[in-house]
Parts: structure tokens; sequence; C-alpha cells
């Protein structure tokens, strides 16, 4: 694919709707071409995930001085961590930049939440501005973020806060800590192959591994209720004959028919040709297994996050980070700490926003979240452990009261924090607050 961008000539104004493919799915060809038109812009080939981020580029290039160009993208432009780079770019080459979001019912059919970007060369009134289309048929706009006001340099995902509560949440950040502070976090087991390394209690039976396997919490569904994983949660999910169990054979000879008869199988599946798999001296070692670690974070949220105490011993997989508390760190209290409506609220400001509402945040977002880290009692812990629902928004987890405390914070600013943090996850996932 080649294309000669000087022909083109210089256009005043651009209006599109770029195609959303992953890199994935794009051709050889078509990748070098997008890897081209980054380059040309002075941009970087490792932010080529997605095609639309060239159309932008290239769109930029083949506008006059004081052109105007206004294109259909995805909300990826706001929020994901290869288009900090398109930020920068666009903030650096506009003098002016309007977006506006749309309701997530717009455009129903793309399965894709969308943006509109109406981006300026020359204008008498610099910066970048935040709209929201209030009714999409008769074009009613609001204007919903004042220029200059930023809650990261790096994502522009408060576009619905008024200037006021930026001030006031940039204000409170600066006094927390991180979680990395106070915790250690890494990313969980990866197999490569969770259908196929990860059994139910009967499959280890069936296939002779109870010597070879490992207990595992494996998906985030299976926490509904608790901020505790015990030993009888754990055995619930066995004996309802979940996946619980991971096909551990690192460093063991095996002597078993029945498990070489799997492995077969494995074979067959095409699973030593996976990617993960295929990087491994013996396909079937699950690498960097370790030791189980003392609470865990799912990376996926979808109304309230869940930080877990592991108090059954077990394992857990990707979908969930890893947590060990530092020196002088009490889990309990850290698992505690956690849910207060600052951390949360910085949690839907910095995490990736998916189709239906799902929430997710990245091992570094996770760290670099602010907490207001303090001691809880064995009673209080026990009460909020066992009272904690995570398919519920209940407001009395969330610790007003600490904060007000602690940090000096008037009604007035608690009750703004609340607001904040309503609307945040009712835009987020689209429904009611329970």
């Amino acid at each position: 694919m080649s294309l000669d961008f000087d022909k083109l000539g210089q256009f005043p104004l651009i209006i599109g709707n770029p195609p959303y493919i992953k890199k994935k799915s794009l051709s050889t060809d078509t990748i070098k071409f997008c890897e081209r038109c980054h380059e040309r812009a002075g941009l970087s080939r490792k932010t080529i995930n997605n095609i639309w981020t060239s159309f932008v580029v290239s769109c930029t290039k083949l506008l006059t001085n004081d052109g105007i160009m206004g294109l259909v993208l995805p909300s990826d432009l706001l929020q994901v961590k290869y288009a900090e780079e398109i930020r920068v770019y666009l903030e650096e080459t506009f003098e002016r930049l309007e977006i506006f979001t749309l309701d997530a019912d717009t455009f129903p059919d793309i399965e894709q939440q969308t943006i509109v970007l109406f981006a300026y060369k020359k204008s008498s009134e610099h910066g970048t501005f935040f709209f929201k289309i209030t009714d999409y048929e008769s074009c009613e706009v609001e204007e919903i973020s004042s220029n200059g006001l930023m809650i990261s340099q790096s994502k522009w995902t408060h576009y619905n806060l008024s200037p006021s509560e930026i001030k006031l949440l940039n204000f409170i950040n600066g006094k927390l800590p991180r979680i990395s502070d106070y915790v250690d976090v890494k990313a969980g087991i990866v197999t490569g192959a969770n259908n196929y390394f990860i059994l139910s209690k009967d499959e280890v039976k069936v296939h002779g591994a109870s010597s070879y396997s490992l207990p595992i919490l494996s998906k985030s569904s299976f926490v509904a209720q608790g901020a505790d994983f015990t030993t009888t949660d754990f055995r619930g999910i066995s004996d309802a004959s979940k996946p619980s169990y991971l096909l551990d054979l690192s460093g063991k000879k095996r002597k078993n028919n029945r498990l070489d008869k799997y492995l077969e199988h494995g074979s067959d599946l095409g699973i030593p040709e996976r990617y993960k798999c295929s990087l491994r001296d013996s396909w079937f070692h699950v690498p960097n297994i370790g030791t189980p670690s003392e609470a865990f974070f799912f990376k996926r949220i979808h109304k309230l996050p869940k930080v877990i105490r592991n108090i059954s011993n077990v394992h857990v997989t990707d979908t969930a980070y890893k947590i060990d508390s530092k020196d002088g760190i009490d889990t309990k209290s850290f698992v505690r700490s956690f849910y207060n409506i600052v951390t949360l609220i910085y949690a839907e400001l910095m995490g990736r926003k998916y189709g239906g509402g799902v929430l997710e945040l990245t091992p570094n977002e996770f760290k670099n979240l602010p907490l207001l880290y303090w001691k809880t009692t064995r009673r209080e812990y026990g009460k909020f452990s066992q009272n904690i629902a995570f398919n519920s928004l209940d407001q009395k987890c969330l610790q007003p009261a600490i904060l007000k405390s602690e940090l000096n914070l008037s009604d007035k600013q608690i009750s703004a924090l609340e607001k904040i943090y309503v609307r945040l996850v009712s835009s987020r996932i689209r429904s009611s607050i329970n």
C-alpha cells in the first residue's frame, strides 16, 4: 500500500468517520503503511494499535494552516494508553480542540462508544473543551468542562466534571499517597489457555491430576459478596464443579497414563501453538506460578471494584492482580482503606471504559490510585467484610467520615464527592444506582 500525500494537496475542511480496526486484524502491508503515517507526523510506531490513529494524523497533515477537522472517533481517544501520544499530538497541532461526547445508545449497532472531535488549526480561543450532546435529534449541546483544568495530563476522562469538582479532586489527590506506597502489585498467572489448564474437581480426577493441581480462582464472578475469600468459599466453587484447579506440571515428572492422554488431547486441540504456550520450552509448563498472594484485585469492574483478602491460600489467574503488603502494612487495613470514595472516583477517572459499562485498570493505573490508609479494628473490618456486596453501590462503605476528619473536608465537599462518584459510575454503567 502506498500513498503520496504531497500530491493530494491540502484542504480547508476534512470531515470523516474513519474505520476502527485493531492491529491484529490488519495485513502486514497495512500495518507498515500506518507506521509510515505515524512516522511522517513524528510519532512512534508503537502507537499502532488501531487503524483509526493513522487516519487522524494523516488528516491533520492534509489540512491547510487554518484548516478544520471533524471526525467521529472511538472514545479510546480519551482514555487508552496507546492514544496518549495522539492526544499530545492534537494539542500541539491545533489551537482549539472540541470534544463532544455521545450517549451510549446513539450508535447501538457498532458496539463502540464514540465521540466527535472538532479540531481547529487557528482559533481566537485556545484550549481543549468538552461538551455533551444532550439531545442527538435536536443537536442540543451542553459545555461540561472548562479549558485548562485537568485531572490527568495523560487522559481526557474528566470531561463530565465541573471546574470546581476538578479543583477539589486535584486538591485531595495532592495530599494522598499511592497504593504502591503500601503494597506490591503483580499480574496473576498467565496460562495461555484457561479452558485447558484450569480444571474442575471432577476433571482433576478423570485426568489423574490430583498430584499436579493447585487451587486457583479464575473468575471475578466467583466472588459475589464479602471482602474475604475463605476456604469455605473455595470449597463451594469446587463442589459446584466450576474450574478451580490449575494444572501444574513445572519441574515434575509424570508417571500417569491418564495425564499423558490429556496432554495428547491438548496437542490435538492446538494448545502448543497458542502464543503464550509456544514461547515455553515445554508448552504445558505454566510459568511464574509462585506462591499465593495475601490479596488480589480483579482488573475488570462492573459496579464496585473487588479487592479481596486471600485467606483461602488460592492462586489467581491474570484476571486479577496479586497484592502483597509491604513491611508494617496490615492487609485487612489496606483492603478496608481501599473502599473510600476518593480512591473509587480516581479508579473511574484513570481506568478504561469498555462496552457494556465495564471498567478496567492496568497494573500501573491501579498502583497509582490515591489512597488514605488507616488502621482498622478487627471488629470494624469483620462487619465491613461480611456486608460489602459488589453488585451494589451502597455509599455506606465509602468512608466519608474518615475522609472528612483526616483531610479536614467540609460537609459540602463530602457531598460534592458523593455526587461526583454517582455521576461517574452512572455514566459508565448507564443504569440506576442501587
